[in-house]
């Protein structure tokens, strides 16, 4: 019973905190203007009822006093068409990751806290390369929401039409009627995205591939010389006696590795000899 005596007085101040806002916020002439008159109308319901939910619409509502943009603003806008779907990265390969979203061309609206107020709800309807095989099934998912998602193309998709649509309290946000007469159609955005598919230039992947892994090869080369190094003076030093064969195995007698490192020619003269009865 504490616990519940404390969590309501959390909310009853954070109603207070809100019908503290508003006050500062409100214009001198605000009982005058319509929409500071609507939004205390809203506010008083619900800090009524002070709940986690109603104070969430609440500071909503705050925000868009101070912006000064509403839904009605959001509205106008999508219904001239000041928005569009934009996706990045522009040209997507499938199983790539996209980000879509609807951005408006007034940067304002792209942050303005009453687009909460609508729902964005995104759908795929795409077209295969290729007839779907039995057993296979469609790669599109069900509809996603809101004003930015992410999405990957499958691949075998030629082409898919994204469509927006929009709802307000639950209801279809329709278009703005084009004519007297017309039949009122509900208000969409629409985009066909294809994704592309590259063919694999094998001369700039090898090329590719070997200035990545140069650096790590070297690497290994001169971890390597190192224990090589010690191996073969040691062998100089026991004559032909010893493991000559872990240095003939890789093509190199130890006398010749150590006049590598030395700087010093071949002194054997048997193996010189050798070398000029060839």
């Amino acid at each position: 019973m504490a616990a519940i005596g404390l969590t309501r007085a959390d909310l009853q101040l954070g109603a207070l905190e809100v019908m503290r806002d508003y006050l500062f916020l409100a214009p001198a002439a605000a009982a005058l203007d319509q929409r500071w008159s609507d939004a205390r109308d809203r506010l008083k319901k619900l800090c009524a009822t002070p709940s986690t939910e109603n104070l969430a619409a609440a500071h909503n509502l705050i925000h868009e006093l101070e912006e000064g943009i509403d839904v009605a603003h959001i509205l106008r806008a999508l219904r001239a068409s000041e928005a569009a779907i934009e996706m990045n990265p522009q040209s997507v390969q499938p199983n790539e990751k996209a980000r879509l979203a609807l951005r408006f061309k007034d940067p304002d609206l792209n942050s303005a806290a009453a687009r909460r107020g609508i729902q964005c709800e995104w759908s795929f309807a795409s077209q295969y390369r290729k007839p779907l095989q039995s057993g296979e099934a469609k790669a599109d998912p069900q509809s996603e929401r809101g004003w930015e998602i992410y999405r990957y193309f499958p691949r075998g998709i030629s082409l898919c039409d994204v469509t927006v649509r929009f709802f307000l309290k639950g209801e279809p946000v329709m278009a703005t009627p084009t004519s007297p007469d017309a039949q009122p159609q509900r208000l969409e955005y629409t985009r066909t995205i294809r994704p592309q598919v590259r063919s694999r230039d094998w001369n700039l992947w090898w090329t590719d591939r070997f200035e990545k892994t140069l650096p790590e090869t070297l690497q290994l080369g001169a971890a390597l010389l190192v224990p090589l190094a010690t191996l073969a003076v040691t062998q100089a030093d026991q004559g032909n006696s010893g493991r000559w064969w872990e240095l003939a195995g890789v093509g190199f007698s130890s006398e010749i590795i150590r006049g590598i490192l030395t700087g010093k020619p071949d002194q054997n003269p048997a193996r010189t000899q050798g070398a000029h009865s060839q």
